[in-house]
């Protein structure tokens, strides 16, 4: 017998949504302080090495699906600890743009929450490679519809 999709429980699910996020975080968090490291700087760690090593910080924001200043934020805060550097005048298309690139610090900080993939493996080894792509699809309907409605 098929639920009703009341809003009662579709609030369910997003509940439960939520419930797994935040286990993931916390846990993702304890693994990378080992590092000396925070979700959010490895999240704009991974971002800066996607785009080949250095971004602008509102490409950072898009990518990560965060508000500006968070990033910004983020990045003084890796710039007080020596993590990253932000450059002016190096895109050759507009010279206004600052780009953000990792210190040699940054890099084997990175470098160490690329090791730091327990916690990930262990996570996603509880799903077949099928089941992995499953997710990813309806992971990012969820993240479309979202971003579509505000």
């Amino acid at each position: 017998m098929a639920k009703t999709r009341s809003y009662e429980y579709l609030y369910g699910k997003y509940v439960s949504f939520r419930r797994c996020a935040n286990s993931v975080y916390v846990a993702r968090q304890r693994e990378l302080r080992k590092v000396d490291a925070s979700t959010a700087t490895a999240a704009i760690m991974h971002a800066i090495d996607h785009y080949g090593g250095t971004a602008p910080p509102g490409q950072i924001a898009r990518w990560l699906v965060l508000e500006p200043h968070s990033v910004v934020g983020t990045i003084t805060r890796m710039e007080r600890d020596g993590l990253a550097t932000r450059v002016r005048g190096v895109d050759t298309r507009d010279r206004r743009i600052t780009q953000v690139t990792l210190t040699k610090r940054g890099k084997a900080i990175w470098e160490e929450v690329k090791r730091s993939q327990g916690l990930i493996t262990r996570l996603f080894s509880a799903l077949s490679n099928e089941e992995l792509e499953q997710l990813e699809t309806w992971l990012e309907l969820l993240r479309a519809k979202a971003l579509a409605s505000g």
